[in-house]
């Protein structure tokens, strides 16, 4: 006996349940999707602040983080204060990237206002490295975006050779402190390498006593952590507009994430009242903030606590509690947010 065929309106029911069954599949696999990235997120986190520890179990103190945007890591400096790059660079041999750090090595181990090849070529292939471990995939793919830097740069920052504009970027940040706006937009410190070689040769380096973990020339040891490892940031997501996610034009965007400390690679949690505070966003079109934790991620931000676990906040965190754990020496006591 022949079977009889559908008919266009049996067929139409079908294609209809099929596509109500999408539209309740598809979230549910766009949320598994989004956890293993949050958990990638974390996992990036983590490492980075282990990393952070095990450098400071060697050298008995935290990275520095480095001397402003115009200058990048170089190996023949080793770690701490006179390490021009940033905490990314100094951390690199904990993350089993030694042969990236030692890029550039000429064995001058002094601060000079001279440049050589070697450096220059180390530098260049160095800054347009990327790394996953710095990328956070809910925000985006972990590749070379535009390298924008705001001004002609010295030897120590690839961008002095020519072809360089394309590099690797961060998606997190190290907390520099609660302090005010006068304290912490000190960027342009290191103009050119003689004005390095000035402060070293007189002891005359600025001194700038923020009150984060890792910030400009930085050095924070252990018994520096007043209100205890626990109970303080030290690194974690840094909020950006999303409109310039992929152009790195944004100017807490802009540079290699080797640079030494500026706003691509440090955040902030300064307060001052409800209405003048740096409280973390979620990234949003058409707003950009230069000074911000925050993330991609619906929510809530992750951050490393300076006892390198990892925590969840929420972007309706108290700003005032925000700026304590920011603080590692305000003395301040507070519940920590669930």
């Amino acid at each position: 006996m022949k079977r009889p065929a559908f008919t266009l309106v049996e067929l139409l029911v079908v294609i209809a349940i099929i596509g109500v069954l999408m539209s309740l599949l598809l979230p549910a696999v766009n949320s598994v999707r989004e956890a293993a990235r949050r958990a990638q997120c974390s996992n990036n986190i983590r490492s980075l602040a282990q990393a952070c520890l095990t450098a400071e179990v060697e050298y008995g103190q935290f990275p520095s983080g480095g001397w402003s945007f115009m200058v990048t890591g170089d190996p023949d400096l080793g770690y701490g204060p006179n390490q021009p790059g940033g905490w990314g660079y100094a951390i690199l041999p904990y993350i089993d990237q030694f042969p990236l750090y030692d890029l550039g090595r000429d064995y001058v181990m002094e601060i000079t206002a001279s440049v050589s090849e070697k450096q220059l070529e180390g530098a260049r292939k160095r800054c347009q490295t990327t790394l996953p471990v710095f990328s956070c995939p809910t925000r985006r793919p972990c590749l070379q975006y535009p390298y924008t830097p705001d001004a002609s740069v010295t030897y120590r920052n690839a961008r002095l050779t020519t072809g360089v504009d394309t590099c690797g970027k961060t998606d997190y940040a190290a907390n520099a402190g609660s302090s005010s706006d006068s304290e912490t937009r000190q960027f342009y410190i290191v103009n050119q390498l003689s004005d390095a070689v000035t402060f070293e040769k007189n002891g005359s380096w600025p001194v700038y006593n923020l009150t984060g973990m890792i910030f400009y020339r930085s050095a924070v040891t252990d018994q520096q952590i007043i209100d205890g490892r626990s109970n303080t940031y030290l690194l974690g997501e840094k909020y950006l507009n999303i409109d310039v996610h992929l152009t790195g034009t944004d100017p807490a965007d802009n540079e290699c994430l080797f640079s030494g400390y500026n706003n691509d690679n440090h955040r902030y949690c300064y307060y001052a009242s409800d209405s003048d505070n740096r409280r973390p966003l979620r990234d949003r079109a058409g707003y950009g903030s230069p000074d911000l934790f925050g993330s991609s991620h619906e929510g809530n931000f992750c951050m490393a606590l300076a006892d390198s676990s990892t925590r969840w906040f929420s972007y309706t965190i108290d700003p005032l509690v925000h700026s304590y754990l920011g603080n590692r020496k305000d003395g301040k006591r507070f519940v920590m947010p669930e």
